[in-house]
């Protein structure tokens, strides 16, 4: 009796041994899977982020006291179609496609004066394609206190189909920030992602937002500015010079697709500083008569700070026309 109750104990055990090697197999296989299909999302955000980013070129000669690194990145913030004439074989209309990009304006440095003296300088948007080209793009306004600066480039319909970009959705709320006190408790808070050309390399980076700074000084190597509103981020991935103006963006939780916030304005290591996209909005977009038509701009809430703030935008078109009144006078 006893030798049977033993076999029978032991016939149990080696089931229960199997069933849990089988579990734990099947619980590896899942994790596995999961991962795998955590990675292609991961992998699809970035590619949704890179097709709104742009590599800006700027071409000035050099000047005393400012950094002659000529690359930084843009954000395609809207787009539209202009008539360019009839193509002559079948009569019909031949439409341009113009994009607006939105890039830091520390990319020239001294912008009155570059605009003024050196009219030499060129500001250009890289596209590597069948053919690799260069799309001349022009100045349409700037504002340092938002550290906006917009750009309006043509695409004949003979480069559309290497210029892949495009537009960028613009989020409705800013990311959670790891220093607020109802997010004390979690230390990562929420993921944002930069995208643009750091050292010239097309590159998505994941950091999480540590703080908000209000009027704050920011120093380059060459001058200083100051900013109405900072998110501070430490990333983890590549950044550095050439991602300047590159876009930040949040994943929307209903969508699962990225959104933008930001826009990177200096990075030191792996800290960066950009500014939020309630600031860039409200304070330069929707002031410029080229887009605010064409962007769909979300509502936002400010503190009695905000009211109280200088900035201004300068459209270039204005700009040009009163330099000139001044200087026949």
């Amino acid at each position: 009796m006893l030798k049977k109750l033993a076999k029978l104990l032991f016939i149990v055990a080696i089931s229960v041994s199997l069933t849990s090697g089988s579990l734990i197999f099947a619980e590896k296989d899942n994790s596995q899977e999961f991962i795998k299909k955590y990675e292609q999302y991961l992998q699809q955000i970035a590619a949704d982020i890179q097709k709104t980013q742009v590599e800006v070129e700027v071409t000035i000669p050099k000047r005393e006291g400012y950094d002659d690194y000529k690359y930084g990145s843009g954000t395609i913030v809207a787009k539209t179609t202009v008539k360019s004439g009839i193509e002559l074989l079948s009569g019909k209309e031949v439409e341009n496609t113009v994009y607006f990009i939105h890039t830091n304006p520390h990319m020239l440095g001294d912008i009155e004066i570059v605009l003024k003296e050196y009219k030499e300088a060129r500001i250009v948007i890289n596209i590597v394609g069948k053919k690799d080209s260069k799309i001349e793009a022009e100045v349409i306004a700037w504002n340092w206190a938002t550290a906006g600066l917009l750009l309006k480039v043509v695409v004949s319909q003979e480069l559309l189909e290497d210029f892949k970009f495009e537009v960028a959705k613009i989020s409705n709320r800013l990311p959670i920030c790891s220093a607020e006190e109802k997010h004390s408790d979690n230390l990562l808070a929420e993921f944002v992602y930069a995208g643009g050309y750091p050292r010239g390399e097309l590159a998505v980076s994941r950091g999480t937002v540590t703080k908000y700074v209000d009027n704050e000084t920011i120093k380059t190597r060459s001058y200083s500015f100051r900013l109405l509103k900072t998110l501070h981020i430490a990333f983890k991935g590549l950044v550095g010079p050439g991602q300047s103006g590159g876009g930040i963006f949040v994943i929307n939780d209903k969508t699962g697709k990225p959104e933008w916030i930001g826009t990177t304005t200096l990075g030191l290591d792996q800290l960066t500083i950009g500014t939020p996209i309630d600031v860039t909005v409200i304070r330069f977009l929707k002031q410029i008569p080229d887009v605010k038509d064409l962007i769909d701009f979300p509502k936002y809430k400010f503190g009695t700070w905000f009211e109280r703030a200088r900035s201004k935008t300068v459209i270039y078109e204005e700009y040009s026309k009163e330099k000139n009144e001044k200087s026949n006078n």
